[in-house]
C-alpha cells in the first residue's frame, strides 16, 4: 500500500528545507564545564531537530492514509525512512562540508595555546602570564645574509 498524500521528494524537500534554513551557528565554549571543543557540537542538535521534524512528517503523512492499520502505517513508515535517510545522509555530510560556518566564542578570552613543553593547554588571561601569548624571537638566529 504505497498510496502516499506525500512522495519521498516530498519528504526530501521538506528536510533539506529545514536544514538549510540555519548555516551558520555561534558556539560560546567554556573549558571547565565541557572539555575540549567538538567542532560539530554547535550544529549537530540542528541536524537532530530537522531529522525529527521530516520522520514526524513521515508518520502524520502516512497515518492519514485512510483504510491503513497500525501494522501498515509502521511498516510503511519504515520502509520510507530507510528510503529517505539513505539519499539525506549524503546530503547531511554536504551540508556540513560546504554549508557549515561556526563561530567560536571564548568566555574571558580563553584559548588553547602551546606550552613551553608542547602541550596544549588553556590560556587564562586571570593566572597565566601574556608571555605564553608571545611567538618565540627570532633575534637570536643570524641572517643568512650575514655570513
Amino acid at each position: 500500500m504505497d498510496n502516499y498524500s506525500k512522495t519521498k521528494d516530498d519528504f526530501i524537500k521538506y528536510f533539506l528545507d529545514e536544514l538549510y534554513s540555519k548555516t551558520h551557528f555561534e558556539y560560546e565554549h567554556d573549558p571547565e564545564v565541557m572539555g575540549f571543543f567538538e567542532p560539530d557540537d554547535p550544529y549537530t542538535d540542528h541536524i537532530m531537530v530537522a531529522q525529527e521534524h521530516v520522520k514526524e512528517f513521515m508518520k502524520d503523512s502516512i497515518s492519514n492514509i485512510h483504510g491503513i492499520s497500525t501494522a501498515e502505517i509502521t511498516k510503511q513508515y519504515e520502509k520510507m525512512r530507510e528510503e529517505v535517510f539513505e539519499i539525506l545522509l549524503p546530503e547531511i555530510e554536504k551540508f556540513i562540508e560546504e554549508k557549515v560556518t561556526v563561530d567560536v566564542k571564548w568566555p574571558n578570552s580563553i584559548r588553547l595555546i602551546e606550552d613551553e613543553s608542547g602541550e596544549f593547554r588553556y590560556f587564562n588571561p586571570d593566572t597565566d602570564s601574556l608571555s605564553l601569548l608571545e611567538k618565540p624571537n627570532d633575534s637570536n638566529t643570524k641572517d643568512k645574509t650575514d655570513l
